[in-house]
This record gives C-alpha cells, structure tokens and sequence, in this order.
C-alpha cells in the first residue's frame, strides 16, 4: 500500500473504484448488511436503485481506504492540497471553550481527521482493530502531523475531558452501534437505532461547543471537502433523548445530500428492542448463555455484542434474573437449557462446577459447540467423559482460561528460551461467590493453567500446602512445580486478601521478565552487553487493554466456524484439572497430618 502514495490521485481515484466493484461481490456479509441498511432507511426506493446505491457505496469506501496510501504517507503539502478546508474560521471564532467536532461516519471521516490534525492538535477516540499491525498502522497514520492523542476506548472519558480542557478539539464520531449499554433507541431514518447519548453527556460534563464537521468525497479527481460549520445553539438540552434525536436528524440531512458516502457497510441497527427480530442473520452463530450468575452476564453480554454470533436466550434457575439480562441483552430467557438446545449451535457454560460436566454433556450431545467456564468438571472421570464425546460428535469443546487471551502473557508465552523458574501470584479479595470450590479450583487454577502453557514439559514432581481461613475449604494455597526438563514453578494463590494482584515473572538464561497481569504490561530484565557498564538493562512494555472475556468468546466463535482451534482446548482444560486436583489433594493431605 506504501507505494501507492507515489501515484498520481487520478490513478488512485481508478484503482479504488475496480477494488470497490470486485468487493461487492467478494464479501458477501457486508454487501447483505449494505443492502439491509439501505432497504430499512429507503423503503420508498425501488430494489434497483437501493441496488445501484450499494454499489456506488462499495465504490466510495473502497477509494478511500485506497486513498490512506496519501494520509499515511504522502508529504503534508500533498494531504492539504487533497482536502480543502471550509468553515475554519467557526473554530477559531469560539476562543475559549472546550469543543467537539462531532464527525459522523461518513467515507471521507479519516481524510478529515487526518487534515485536522494540519491545523490544531487534537484528540481522538478510536477502536482497537483485529489485526495489532494494522492497528499500529492506523494510529501512526492518522497521528503523524502535529502531536496528536490517540485514545482508546478502554481508556474511558477522562483522559479525553482532559485533553479538551487543555485546549484540544475532540474529533468524535458517536454514530455507531455499540451494543445495548449505555445507549438509548432513537429514530433513524424512522427506525430506532441503539444510539450511546455520548455527544450530549461529554457536552455537558465538559461545558463544550459541538461544531460539525462533515467531510465529502467530491467527484473525479477533485479530493475532499472538510466543511466545519457553526457551533449548535442550545444544545445541550439536559434532555439526552431531545439531544440524540438532534444528532441522528442531522446526520439524515447529510446522508440526502450524499446517499452513497454513508457508512452502509456498518450494522447500524444491530442492537434491537426487546422482542424484535433481528436485522443482519446472515449465518450467524446462534449462541445461548446457560448461568447467568456473575461471571456469565458477561459472557452474555460478550456474545450478544459479537458480529459473528447471535445470543439467541440466557437460561438461569433465577427466572427474573434470566429475564432482567435478556431484556438487556434483547434475547429470549429461559429457566431450563434444555428448551434452547435445539434452537443454538453453540453454548456457553457458567453454571455452578458441580453441574458443569451434566450441562456441557447433555449440549454435546444434542449437537451443540461448548465453551464452558473453568474448571472443565469436578473429576478426571467426568472431562473424559466430555471429551470423548465431544471427538465423537466432532465438536469444540474449549475451556474458559481467559487469562490465556492477556495480552501480556501472549506476549511472554511467544518469547523464545527455556524457561528456568516461574513465579505466579495470584491474590483476591473475598467474595462469597465461587466458595462452592476452593482456592485452588477457584483461582489457582487460571495459573496453573499458565504455568504448563509456559513449560511445556512434563512434571515430574508436586508439593503443596495451604490453608482454611474463612470457609470450609482452603482459601490460601501454594504449589511447587518441578519439571522434567529441571524448570520450577512456584505458585500462589490466595482469595482473602485486601486487594488484588496478578502477578507473574519468568527466569530465563540471562534475563527474565515480570509480567503485571492484572495491568497488562511487561518488564523486561536482562544482562547488558560485554562492556556495559550498566550491567543490568531494564525496559517496559505496555499494552493497550484488552477485554479478555471478549477475546475468548470471539476465539470460540471463530473456531466453531473452523478457522481455528480453540486456545484452551478441552484437552488442555483437563491438564490444568489434573494438576490442581493434585494440588489440592496434597494441601488436604498435609492439613490432615497437622490436624488442622
């Protein structure tokens, strides 16, 4: 893509409209998407031009993803002459307060960003892509001129507060479906559009000026048109459903004027009011939640928010509890899983462990694809049960190890070398769920799970000991490790304590690295070079965070569709079973020698 920036526009311009017309026909789900948005926002249209206008989308987006070859990388002096600026004076005209340049998602949105960042510095919000080295390369791309803040999602608001209030115009693009938390439905096009009230909320709390700022594909040759225009008057309102509707019927008003430079390819009406049918079911999995205590309302909540899957039902003995999460979730609710089993191909797990192995076998053997929580069951006896089962029915059964979608440790388990020792804490503050098991099931067990994904060899020996302090079972326990090939592993766990800690560090050949699971970061340590005279070099690695609990429920929806093999296979989900069973027999075995 990097030499494309060395072509004249015109060639550009040509080349974004061959790639567009071959991309309409070579993604099939979002030409369907297209076409649906298109059939519920202009029902008046005949097929033929709602046809005729998805195609001219295709062509618009596809030009201008070609033209990030020039926002990327061509000269400053090359980008300004591309995208001419209109209304700047509105801006400047404003002074002192804060301002948000509310920028819907049209196809234009990243040749405007990017020219905004030619005038003042601004901040901007943006969403973690898929691929980390796209990712990269999409924020250096749109942060190259001036000094920038690029902010995450995960980041939250304040970071952005901040940056407004130190000067920065906030480029903001609020118009997207980001599922049911936090949004309000409001009217688009005539169609209510789960819609996140953020415009009005970060106006108020900042005390800021919302500018808009629209940016055109103009036709040919011609480049873009950046057009800022007045600060609106009287908004916000205090009424976040008055504001919202404001925003959508001005984002109308824009699309009439350029149908087709419209985001169509987004799914803007994906999230649903309770007990109406879905738009976009195009092959989607069709996934259902059984246990919807704590830990499975988030998993709920994951895959009703996934593009790939449909959360068809969340099923709970706690029937108003059910009902409450799928009013949220806009899904159906049960109080047996047994009515849902012929109506999903997939299921997550989350009931208490003592019923995992009945749930995951009866889902199994109904045809059904199984991510179920960890531990994988109570006994040896009743994983392999599940997974001869589930290699019979050819199923993916996977095991909820999230911790193995850290980033942080993903980035530690690819780094080459023996490892020597490994050290893992683990410390939680008490909380009365999840005592049905002890410590070792409840918590250790994620590390375990780690530690044999790290050695990668096998064990030849297993000590333990812990301890009951506030229930029945043992609340604090720690294990030592030796494998076959002379690695140790020490690890503890404990859930009584005042705050919580994920901790893990690695001891290789002439280095090791500490790893900070709970933020997400590395620090690596190693032995500098002959003539250093420092000695020891240290050096940080941080990573934006992650929601592992998505990660894992996305790994599983793309496995059962075959483009993978599950990260925590049931296999592997047995191993660290195994282990933390011996773990926790020896910690039994040493209590009763004690008489404690």
């Amino acid at each position: 893509m990097w030499i494309a920036h060395f072509l004249p526009y015109g060639v550009l311009v040509v080349i974004g409209n061959v790639v567009g017309v071959l991309a309409f026909w070579l993604i099939p789900e979002r030409r369907h998407v297209t076409r649906v948005n298109l059939e519920k926002c202009f029902p008046a249209m005949s097929g033929d031009e709602r046809e005729a206008l998805a195609r001219a989308h295709f062509r618009a987006f596809c030009r201008s993803f070609v033209d990030r070859a020039l926002l990327w990388w061509a000269p400053r002096a090359r980008v300004e002459g591309l995208i001419r600026i209109e209304g700047l004076e509105h801006l400047h005209a404003l002074g002192g307060p804060p301002v948000i340049l509310f920028a819907p998602h049209f196809v234009g949105l990243d040749a405007g960003g990017t020219r905004m960042t030619t005038v003042p510095n601004i901040v901007s919000m943006f969403a973690n892509q898929k691929d980390a080295k796209f990712n990269e390369l999409l924020m250096r791309g749109r942060s190259r001129f001036g000094d920038q803040r690029m902010l995450s999602r995960q980041e939250g608001i304040r970071a952005t507060l901040s940056a407004m209030r130190a000067g920065r115009p906030f480029y903001y693009l609020p118009d997207q479906d980001y599922g049911p938390r936090d949004a309000i439905f409001v009217p688009f096009f005539g169609v209510p559009a789960a819609t996140v009230p953020g415009l009005s909320r970060i106006a108020q709390v900042a005390g800021a000026r919302v500018l808009p700022c629209v940016t055109r594909m103009l036709p040919g040759d011609a480049g873009y048109l950046l057009r800022i225009e007045p600060a609106w008057d009287n908004f916000p309102t205090g009424d976040l459903a008055a504001d919202t509707r404001r925003m959508n019927e001005y984002i109308e008003r824009r699309v009439l004027e350029m149908p087709e430079q419209y985001l169509w390819m987004h799914k803007r009406f994906k999230t649903r009011p309770v007990g109406e049918a879905r738009f976009y079911c195009m092959k989607r999995l069709r996934t259902a939640v059984i246990g919807v205590g704590y830990m499975g309302k988030f998993h709920a909540e994951k895959f009703a928010a996934s593009a790939d899957a449909e959360l068809v039902a969340v099923v709970d003995t706690d029937a108003a509890r059910a009902k409450a999460i799928a009013a949220q979730l806009g899904c159906a609710h049960e109080a047996g899983y047994r009515a849902v089993l012929p109506r999903i191909d997939a299921a997550c797990v989350a009931v208490p462990t003592a019923l995992h192995c009945e749930v995951a076998r009866d889902c199994l053997a109904a045809g059904v694809h199984v991510l179920v929580e960890k531990p994988l069951s109570r006994t040896l006896e009743e994983a392999d049960s599940l997974l001869e089962l589930a290699r019979a029915k050819g199923l993916v059964l996977q095991v909820g190890h999230s911790q193995r979608f850290n980033p942080a440790f993903q980035a530690l388990a690819a780094q080459g070398g023996r490892p020597l020792f490994i050290d893992i804490e683990r410390l939680a503050p008490f909380k009365a769920r999840g005592t049905d098991v002890d410590v070792v099931l409840d918590l250790m067990i994620h590390d375990l799970d780690l530690v044999l994904a790290l050695a990668k060899a096998p064990i030849e020996q297993v000590s333990a000991s812990g301890f009951r302090v506030l229930t029945d079972a043992i609340d604090i326990a720690n294990a030592r490790i030796e494998f076959a090939d002379g690695c140790i592993a020490s690890v503890s766990a404990s859930r009584v304590s005042q705050a919580p800690v994920r901790k893990l560090r690695v001891f290789r050949h002439d280095a090791y690295v500490s790893a900070d699971l709970q933020e997400q970061r590395l620090r690596h340590v190693r032995k500098g070079a002959e003539g250093d005279t420092a000695g020891i070099v240290e050096s940080e690695q941080a990573f934006e965070r992650a929601d592992e609990l998505r990660a894992q429920a996305e790994a599983f929806v793309q496995a059962v569709r075959g483009r993978g093999v599950p990260l925590v296979s049931g296999e592997q989900g047995r191993q660290a079973l195994a282990l933390a069973l011996q773990v926790g027999r020896l910690v039994e075995e040493r209590l009763a020698r004690h008489g404690t």
